[in-house]
């Protein structure tokens, strides 16, 4: 019998269709979060913990339906017929890791699944959710919430969890945003673009190269920053009056220019990340929505200058687009593309994302926040490694993670093993680590 407080459908909101329509191109795809546990779970109710967290948040029971009209998330016919939790003996984790990340075709209809690595010495969880419905914040409070229903389940075979009933409020964070806001924005976004136009320093490949080579395979590098070493940077930022993400923004800023260099002229650009929930209203909201804002820093940067000099002009970007919403997009074009008949976005869509190939292209670097070891117990027990990995798209698209956990910050980079060697990237991090003053 059916839940009468869980719909039979979900409106789709942009993010959710640009990223639908980008997987389809190979420049996005799934979030893994995984965990590493020092004892063992049990698989039979880790699997009823699964099916019932696509009650707890139902959009996590959807299929997502394209056609000629919008787009949207119709709950499914099979989900007490479909396994959401797969159990592998692995001396090798990584190994799998890399296995799960490897993209193919059904990735797209598929939104979560778990996977359960039991090796010799304890368990790792990997929660394998579509980025269409989660971001890193997203994932951690589903993952979060699996703990809980897992822990709740020892006690009472019976229980089942209060569904999610808030109504869904797709690009809510806009719903804050004033026409002031607007021009603001506006004036940032001139802003930013005047100061990007030019060279900057990338991979260079256009999109006919990144189209007929799709991604094929998948590896990762993690290099961690140790909490004495993090607590050094965190010094070193408070006695320049910074924070540490402008003092790593700077660092990856000048590495990446040594990393991908593009000539003299070039300018040295990033794209970070911005979670938008923070414009969102306080109320209660479903917890599968992408909310990843994105805004650039552009500077300019030679071998030899100080690293002072690169870290005062990233906080006077920095400064300036937080008087502007940093990472919020122009509402303007947002409700635009809400409008278009779904045809002509995609279209649109398409046609931006072969332009931005085409162009030199910055590379990201995401800020996915901090995990609570607290919220992430299962039957009492936190991870003793908790982590990201993420789709691996070819180049010109390059992407680095960083995620707190228990006072450790790990920097992770995706990529695909017939553009970069494991060698080459751990180097680039390890630089972006050691170059970054920790006083």
């Amino acid at each position: 019998m059916s839940d009468p407080t869980i719909r039979d459908t979900y409106p789709a909101d942009l993010q959710a269709r640009i990223i639908r329509l980008s997987s389809e191109i190979g420049c996005a795809g799934p979030v893994l979060f995984v965990m590493t546990f020092e004892s063992r779970l049990d698989p039979a109710r880790l699997a009823r913990a699964a099916r019932l967290l696509l009650d707890a948040e139902p959009m996590l029971g959807c299929r997502f339906v394209s056609g000629p009209g919008r787009p949207y998330w119709r709950r499914r016919d099979d989900l007490d017929t479909t396994d959401w939790c797969f159990v592998q003996e692995t001396d090798d984790p990584d190994a799998v890791l890399r296995q799960l990340m490897t993209p193919a075709p059904e990735h797209i209809e598929r939104t979560i699944r778990l996977h359960l690595l039991r090796r010799p010495d304890g368990d790792t969880l990997v929660m394998w959710i579509t980025h269409m419905l989660a971001d890193a914040y997203a994932a951690r409070e589903c993952a979060g919430l699996l703990g809980e229903i897992y822990s709740r389940l020892r006690d009472e075979p019976g229980y089942r969890p209060e569904t999610n009933s808030a109504p869904p409020t797709p690009d809510s964070w806009m719903r804050t945003i004033s026409f002031g806001d607007t021009l603001r924005i506006l004036r940032r976004d001139f802003a930013d673009a005047r100061e990007g136009r030019g060279l900057v320093h990338s991979f260079p490949r256009n999109f006919a190269t990144f189209f007929l080579t799709p991604p094929a395979g998948a590896d990762f590098v993690k290099v961690r920053i140790v909490p004495d070493v993090l607590a050094a940077i965190d010094r070193a930022a408070r006695q320049r009056g910074n924070t540490r993400n402008e003092l790593l923004t700077t660092s990856f800023l000048r590495v990446f220019s040594d990393f991908a260099p593009r000539g003299p002229t070039a300018k040295a650009q990033v794209a970070l990340t911005v979670d938008l929930r923070r414009f969102a209203p306080r109320e209660p909201q479903l917890r599968t929505y992408s909310m990843v804002g994105m805004t650039r820093v552009t500077v300019r940067y030679a071998p030899g200058d100080p690293f002072d000099v690169t870290l005062a002009q990233v906080k006077a970007v920095l400064d300036r687009q937080k008087k502007a919403l940093m990472g919020a997009a122009n509402p303007l074009l947002v409700r635009l593309f809400g409008w278009l008949p779904a045809r002509r976005m995609q279209a649109m869509v398409r046609g931006m994302v072969r332009k931005t190939i085409n162009r030199p292209m910055a590379p990201n670097f995401s800020n996915a926040g901090r995990a609570d070891p607290e919220a992430l117990r299962f039957d009492g027990t936190a991870p003793r490694d908790c982590g990201l990995v993420v789709f691996p798209a070819g180049l010109p698209l390059f992407m680095v993670t960083a995620m707190e956990y228990a006072g450790t910050l790990t920097l992770t980079c995706c990529f695909q093993p017939t553009d970069l060697t494991p060698d080459a990237v751990r180097g680039f991090l390890e630089r972006v680590v050691n170059e970054c003053p920790a006083d």
